[in-house]
């Protein structure tokens, strides 16, 4: 007869019950092809959630709005009634995770793909990451949908696009720190009125706010906002600041009206 040490039962079961974990089949669930599923615990906002073994969830390809903005809320309530107290499955792309120490994943609960779902509803935007854009594509192709459909946060854009912005320079040639006025911003209006623009903001990713003053687009009219200092013009403002604003590998000019809600956007 073979005896066995108490040790090496010990460690037998120990090793066993990390197999099993593994496998999804203790501390969370799995599909029927044995992909594990974690448990949502809680919710951070629209796109971050903590999952009950603890890891913090950052949704990869969209953004949502921060706390203090609009529709902050409504976002965040979107996401807590899909996947609060639900299982959920976690697909990685390029990177696992952020510098911030959370893990990036695209997240479905059963055939549900959550990003998606939140940029379809109009809680939030496309925004690609690299090199984590797989499914950039599908991303993109949701949130024109929405925006058609004027749901969510592009339920407050003015009528019928009023003013987009159509174009940002953000390398220009040699070191941008010594050519501040090779970075711009344009905007146009679409529309056959004038455009009080007071009170308007134009921002990046950031952080950095450009506020207009005492400026009205003409009808049809189209304004450059430059990086550095300058006189302004009818066509033509400056920033003043000193340093550059635009990122040169990717960055998103957000167009902000008086209350503070979004009427323009351009990515790169």
């Amino acid at each position: 007869m073979i005896k066995f040490h108490k040790s090496d039962i010990k460690n037998t079961i120990v090793c066993l019950f990390a197999v099993l974990l593994l496998m999804g089949i203790i501390g969370c669930g799995g599909d029927k092809n044995g992909t594990p599923k974690f448990k949502v615990e809680r919710i951070i906002d629209g796109d971050t959630i903590v999952l009950q073994d603890g890891r913090t969830v950052r949704y990869i390809g969209i953004d949502t709005p921060e706390r203090g903005d609009p529709y902050y809320s409504e976002a965040t309530e979107a996401n807590r009634n899909l996947v609060e107290g639900e299982k959920v499955k976690l697909v990685l792309d390029v990177e696992e995770k952020d510098r911030y120490g959370r893990t990036l994943a695209y997240v479905y609960v059963d055939d549900t793909f959550v990003n998606v779902e939140l940029v379809r509803m109009g809680y939030a935007r496309a925004y690609p990451y690299p090199p984590n854009i797989k499914h950039k594509d599908v991303f993109s192709k949701a949130e024109n949908e929405a925006r058609r459909e004027g749901v969510g946060i592009w339920s407050s854009r003015l009528k019928g696009h009023e003013i987009d912005i159509t174009e940002v320079s953000f390398d220009p040639e040699g070191d941008d720190r010594n050519n501040l006025n090779g970075e711009w911003v344009v905007i146009i209006g679409n529309t056959n009125d004038s455009i009080n623009m007071n009170g308007f903001t134009l921002s990046d990713d950031s952080g950095h706010v450009y506020s207009f003053e005492n400026f009205t687009l003409p009808a049809r009219g189209t304004v450059k906002i430059f990086t550095g200092a300058g006189d302004n013009t009818t066509t033509s403002l400056y920033w003043g600041s000193n340093m550059p604003i635009w990122n040169n590998d990717s960055d998103t000019a957000f167009l902000r009206n008086p209350e503070g809600l979004l009427i323009a956007e351009y990515s790169y």
